[in-house]
């Protein structure tokens, strides 16, 4: 797989997208994160970022929020 994405610029464009979901009350997990660094960087491809996303978000709709 090929970088989407430089990891120099990669992490610039995570805190822009993190602050802006933070005006919209909305915080990523670590997990999150991760999964979308790795798909960022090649390393996951669409597919498996898709899959892993679904389940990430059905984990989270059963914990309470304080929890996540």
């Amino acid at each position: 797989m090929t970088n989407k994405f430089t990891s120099e610029n990669l992490e610039q464009l995570l805190r822009e997208a993190k602050a802006n979901l933070a005006i919209e009350g909305i915080e990523l997990t670590r997990e999150e994160e991760d999964l979308v660094k790795a798909n960022l960087l090649g390393e996951l491809d669409d597919q498996d970022f898709h899959i892993r996303a679904i389940e990430l978000a059905k984990k989270a709709s059963i914990k309470p929020k304080g929890d996540r």
